[in-house]
């Protein structure tokens, strides 16, 4: 009477258990809800074999409570990994459930022999009745397969205890000790040290889901760990891994999932850097001569810009591990690039302005540009042609100068607009004859050009040669300004 009142209760707490879950509209409850039912299928069978009188009927019933016995640690894995974040779920329930689903199919056809060879119901007293077996091959198969995953349900729970912060790991304690209780109950009844008559596996996996139960809608760390990695974490729009203190993937969101996807590498369990390194060499990318948490990769025929952010997490100055955060910038990225080009280059002609004239006069004030020629040029009639036509055909009088001066000049040479109508043109290793030629280009460029109201542009030219680095490169370009208002200066005479 004893084992039937104890599977009795066992039965219906699991019938309890799973009508308090069954409101809760969560995901992560299905497995839990099929844990219940599971087990409510083993208790309740087990309770059965108690009532029956007729040896026939308590095999068949013996049967059906394996179909409980078979399910119960498939899902006690698969709700730890719903909990714990776990990805593709849908396709290990498929490939999990293949041993207990032949199990269920053995029990259900009458095929005892594979499981079991011969089975003895000893028809006495309820609290003293004993059924004796002689298992056959599929047992223990079965058998392995659910021991292998009451372990891994175990270390998956103490791996998770150990990555989460100690504030936060009240609740996997909690389940620790549920999955611990089931595993150690069964090793000792392998041992023997329990009456076959006592169903102890029974006894400890309705603790696993009282304790499981427990730590889910009675602690409020647990609430916090199911609710804000959804809603947070999984939701962020920027791409977020996880590492450990090795530097290794262990977590990643939603969005670094996709990415890992798309690019169609490793994801977890590699560190990050190898990751970073897979990224760029699939997205052809490159690294950010300016700063080196910003990678540059290829999509699509597009660049895409991304800034990589790397915290630590500590807890009592312990290092936990880290996060990385990937946020894209590439419109962040283009704005940049567009004011960097407003800053040093002309936004009429295109070509180089003043601040970038400046910079440039630092950086070949040296030796290894010599000799270096200047040559600075000034638009004739500009005003008059402003005053006549208007300010747009004097802006076209400018960019069809600029067009000349750059088909004029060689590769290695640089033009600047310095103001409204003067350009400075500087070659670096050049000599008298390069610049006679390029002086000549232009004024035959201006000749060849005609514009359908101002005519052909006509400029003035004044050159001048560094030979020395210990000639001041500025004074040298007042020089060649000056030598240009006397060319001016001829050329109106």
């Amino acid at each position: 009477m004893t084992n039937l009142a104890l599977s009795a209760v066992i039965c219906l707490i699991c019938a309890t258990v799973f009508f308090l879950s069954f409101g809760k509209k969560d995901l992560k409850l299905a497995y839990f809800k099929l844990l219940c039912v599971s087990m409510f299928i083993w208790s309740f069978f087990t309770a059965m074999l108690f009532v029956v009188p007729d040896v026939d009927m308590a095999h068949s019933l013996y049967m059906f409570k394996y179909i409980g016995i078979s399910f119960t640690p498939i899902f006690i894995y698969l709700h730890i990994e719903t909990l714990t974040g776990s990805d593709d779920l849908k396709k290990k329930v498929l490939y999990f459930s293949i041993i207990p689903l032949i199990t269920s199919l053995l029990c259900l056809t009458g095929m005892y022999h594979p499981l079991l060879y011969k089975s003895h119901v000893v028809i006495g007293e309820l609290a003293v009745r004993v059924s004796i077996h002689e298992y056959g091959v599929w047992f223990y198969v079965h058998t392995v397969y659910s021991y292998t995953f009451a372990l891994l349900s175990l270390f998956k729970l103490i791996n998770v205890f150990f990555l989460i912060p100690k504030s936060m790991r009240k609740p996997f304690i909690v389940m620790i000790a549920g999955v611990a209780a089931v595993v150690l109950v069964n090793m000792l009844s392998v041992l023997r040290i329990f009456v076959n008559s006592v169903d102890s596996s029974l006894i400890a996996s309705v603790l696993t889901l009282l304790l499981f139960y427990l730590a889910y809608f009675s602690t409020n760390t647990a609430n916090i760990i199911m609710t804000s990695r959804e809603k947070i974490y999984f939701n962020m729009s920027s791409i977020i891994f996880v590492l450990n203190r090795m530097g290794k993937i262990i977590d990643c969101n939603y969005k670094a999932q996709e990415l890992v996807n798309d690019l169609k590498i490793e994801g977890k369990n590699t560190s990050f850097e190898e990751f970073r390194e897979a990224w760029l060499k699939a997205g052809n990318g490159r690294v950010s001569p300016y700063n080196s948490n910003v990678i540059t990769v290829e999509f699509e025929d597009s660049e895409r810009h991304f800034m990589l952010s790397r915290k630590e997490v500590t807890e009592n100055n312990e290092l936990l591990g880290s996060f990385v955060e990937i946020q894209e910038i590439t419109q962040i990225y283009d704005l940049m690039r567009q004011l960097e080009y407003s800053a040093f280059y002309d936004a009429l002609t295109g070509v180089s302005n003043r601040n970038a004239f400046i910079v440039r006069l630092r950086d070949w004030d040296n030796e290894s540009t010599l000799p270096l020629a200047i040559i600075v040029s000034d638009v004739n009639q500009l005003k008059p042609i402003n005053d006549t036509y208007g300010h747009l055909v004097g802006d076209e009088l400018l960019k069809s100068v600029a067009e000349i001066i750059l088909a004029s000049i060689p590769d290695k040479a640089n033009v600047f607009r310095i103001g409204g109508d003067e350009f400075v043109i500087m070659i670096p290793n050049s000599d008298e004859d390069e610049i006679n030629a390029v002086i000549c280009s232009i004024e035959e460029g201006c000749v060849a050009y005609t514009h359908h109201e101002f005519g052909s542009p006509s400029v003035a030219l004044g050159s001048i040669l560094r030979r020395d680095a210990g000639e001041d490169i500025r004074e040298l370009v007042k020089q060649a300004d000056e030598n240009m208002y006397r060319n001016k200066y001829d050329r109106r005479k």
